[in-house]
């Protein structure tokens, strides 16, 4: 009780009493009430913001999912016309190597939607995903050898690298199931941690 007697009997706090007992009680009630209002302004608009970068990381990891998608079904669709082709050449008879009966301009088509998923999941990687390391030839048709074979020419030779043709075939194979199992797992991933 004496401190707290001796802190009133200095003049400052005095002085300082003698102010919030009039009009300083108002004004201090007033900055207290606008603090609190800007306050709450920013912790609403923080908690806005985060709420929306995770809907849009959630509609970015859907998107991703989709290509993902669209990228096996693509790989698998091209695998599918490396046999379709080899059948069709098979059967007419055409002999190896034969200019006029390569991968034609317009069988060339078919690879535009494979390689705009690739570059599809190379820009959601390198925009939304950075945290993951993305190498864009694991995806490409380097890891096809079967469809580069189909684009360069049709030489009944077996490319340099490998044994047979099943061999050339069972790596792309290979290739794109370890492709498609590694874009589902990091989906999952992205999924579980959102």
């Amino acid at each position: 009780m004496e401190m707290f007697n001796f802190c009133i009997e200095g003049d400052a706090l005095k002085a300082l009493i003698r102010v919030i007992d009039n009009d300083g009680l108002k004004i201090l009630a007033i900055f207290v009430s606008v603090f609190m209002g800007f306050v709450a302004i920013l912790l609403n608009n923080y908690y806005a913001r985060k709420r929306e970068d995770k809907k849009r990381r959630i509609e970015k990891i859907e998107e991703l999912y989709i290509a993902s998608i669209e990228y096996t079904e693509a790989v698998n669709e091209l695998f599918s016309e490396y046999f379709r082709l080899k059948k069709q050449r098979y059967q007419s008879n055409v002999t190896f190597p034969d200019v006029s009966g390569r991968y034609s301009d317009e069988d060339k088509a078919d690879i535009k939607p494979f390689r705009l998923t690739v570059h599809k999941l190379e820009m959601l990687f390198g925009l939304y995903f950075k945290e993951i390391d993305f190498d864009v030839d694991t995806y490409n048709l380097k890891s096809l050898p079967v469809v580069a074979q189909m684009l360069n020419d049709w030489s009944p030779h077996t490319p340099p690298g490998y044994s047979s043709m099943e061999d050339l075939c069972g790596t792309t194979r290979n290739n794109i199931n370890d492709n498609t199992n590694k874009l589902i797992s990091i989906c999952h991933d992205l999924m579980a941690g959102k």
